[in-house]
Order: structure tokens, then C-alpha cells, then sequence
């Protein structure tokens, strides 16, 4: 590259000389007629052959070193808000738009690092675009808030100083944080020769929700409820437990004094239910009954989710 443009430069310094040469020969002898003008000509026109040759051999090998060089290559790492890797770019990967990856709202760092310039550049810029939004941020690493449950797809654009660029992209499952609503009752039971003691056992109420306060569809992915004594029962005391309602009846053994007793669900539906703490024999007890239910928002376009990350 070097020694050709060189030579163009001494091409166009010998084009220079040669044209005042002529010039001057023509000045001499008076413009010696015809033949002298149709020489100049000529030799003029040799030396613009040559100029024209030597440019077009500058430009080609010009273009061809340029497209010789060869594009960065865009690769995304990503850590969810608890740090955990759950996508790293893989070589040629041909999924990267089809299959989401999963994991659960809140800030997640993208990075860059595994991105690399070749034949000798350097990467000078990131730029990542987030859509819905869009979200715009540049850097090598950066963290997002993706605090919204929904289906995203995140770009990633690396430029090396040659001005070649290379561009990943990736569609990212944000889900829902599976959250907690929790009831506590207390009370006194009275004992009874049987469970269902007489009078009647106390019994509470409580609800599963089908939706939030926004009207989003709630899946209920676990609910518990368990009961206690609050003091220390007699040795021949047992407690119990029992919960009813939509399509449900279901009873705890009884496990002996001062054992809390637990009833799981898992997809219990929505509707209204009433757990009812017992106690067989001996003195009367105070208690206290919690119940639990563990609630996934549904969100459009994410399947029901199971509130975790996968890695992808």
C-alpha cells in the first residue's frame, strides 16, 4: 500500500516535470509548427496514461485492504439481580431471537466483555437498545431495570475503529416475582372428646384471590396453612387442623403437644375457604393459625411462568 502510493507520487512528480520540459522545448523553438504540437500531445498524453494507471492500481489496492478486514463480533452476557449467569451468547447461535430467556423482573447487567475486535482493531463502541420502550444505554456493562413483566428483545451493536460493525440480539422473558399474602388468626379452642368438639370449634375465613387490584389474573402457584399452640398443651393433648371450601376437604393427623400442624396446596383454585383449628381432650388451648398463599401475576405473551430463571 505504501510503496505504491509512493509511486503515484513520483508519477505525478515526473508528469510535472516532463509538461514544463515540453513547455519549454515548444517556447525555444517558437512552436515549430505542427509536429512539434502533435509531439507534446503525445507525450503528454503517455504521461496521463500513466497517472490514470497508476491511480486506478492505488485505488484497488485500497479497496481491497479495507474489505480484507474483518467485523467485531457481538456476544451478551447476562446476570439477573441475584448475580446468577442466565444467558452467555453462544458461537453462531441461531435460537438467540426464537428462545426466550426466562427469568424474573428486576435490574439485570448486560455485558459486552465477551465482544472482540479483529485483525488488530479495537472495539470503541456499545450500544444496547431494549424493546418495549426503548430503553438506550451505552457501555461495555450496563444494568437495566426491567422491573415489568413482559416479552423484550435486547440489540447489541459493537463498532471497531474501522468503522465495522457487528450487531446480536436476544429475547428476554421477564417474569413476575411470585409474591406472599399472609393472614394470622389467634383464638381459644375448646377441648372436646372428639375433634369436632362441642360447642363448635372456631373456624376463619379466608379467601384466594383470582386477581389483583390492577384486574390481572392471578395463578396460585402454593398455599399452607398451619396452626400452633401459643402455650404448652397437656401431654395427652392433641392439635388438629381442617380446611374446607371449593371442592376441598382435607384434615391434618394429629402429631402430639406443641407440633404445629401444616396443610400444603399447590394450583389451589380461587374461591372461599374456612380452615378450623381442633383439639382432642385435656384443657382448652389458645392457638394461633396462619394461612399463606403464594400468587403468580399471568402476564400476556409469558405462559404461566413458574417465578424462576432459566439459564439459557
Amino acid at each position: 500500500m505504501q510503496a505504491k502510493l509512493s509511486l503515484l507520487l513520483a508519477t505525478l512528480l515526473v508528469s510535472g516535470a516532463l509538461t514544463g520540459c515540453l513547455a519549454g522545448i515548444n517556447t525555444l523553438t517558437g512552436g515549430a509548427g505542427e509536429d512539434a504540437a502533435r509531439s507534446e500531445d503525445l507525450d503528454q498524453g503517455s504521461i496521463d496514461d500513466v497517472t490514470d494507471n497508476v491511480t486506478d492500481d492505488v485505488d484497488d489496492a485500497t479497496d481491497g485492504n479495507l474489505s480484507d478486514k474483518k467485523p467485531p463480533v457481538a456476544r451478551i452476557r447476562v446476570n439477573d439481580a441475584t448475580g446468577a449467569l442466565v444467558h452467555e451468547t453462544k458461537i453462531d447461535a441461531a435460537d438467540q431471537l426464537t428462545i426466550p430467556v426466562v427469568f424474573n423482573a428486576g435490574p439485570a447487567t448486560f455485558s459486552a466483555s465477551d465482544s472482540n475486535a479483529r485483525d488488530g482493531a479495537k472495539i470503541e463502541s456499545y450500544e444496547w437498545v431494549v424493546e418495549p420502550g426503548p430503553i438506550l444505554a451505552s457501555g461495555r456493562t450496563v444494568t437495566l431495570d426491567l422491573s415489568k413483566p413482559a416479552a423484550y428483545t435486547v440489540t447489541l451493536t459493537v463498532k471497531d475503529n474501522n468503522n465495522l460493525t457487528d450487531t446480536q440480539g436476544l429475547l428476554l422473558h421477564v417474569m413476575p416475582v411470585p409474591f406472599v399474602v399472609a393472614q394470622v388468626f389467634t383464638g381459644s379452642i375448646t377441648a372436646g372428646a372428639e375433634y369436632i368438639g362441642v360447642p363448635a370449634n372456631p373456624t376463619h375465613p379466608f379467601t384466594v384471590l383470582a386477581t389483583n387490584e390492577a384486574g390481572s389474573t392471578l395463578k396460585v402457584v402454593g398455599a399452607k396453612v398451619s396452626v400452633k399452640p401459643t402455650g404448652t398443651l397437656a401431654a395427652a393433648q392433641d392439635m388438629a387442623l381442617r380446611v374446607t371450601g371449593t371442592d376441598l376437604d382435607e384434615s391434618t393427623d394429629s402429631t402430639g403437644s406443641g407440633v404445629a400442624e401444616t396443610l400444603s396446596f399447590s394450583g389451589l383454585a380461587a374461591g372461599d375457604y374456612v380452615a378450623e383449628p381442633q383439639l382432642y381432650s385435656g384443657v382448652n388451648a389458645e392457638y394461633e393459625l396462619v394461612v399463606e398463599v403464594t400468587y403468580l401475576e399471568v402476564v400476556e405473551g409469558l405462559g404461566g411462568g413458574d417465578g424462576h430463571g432459566h439459564a439459557h
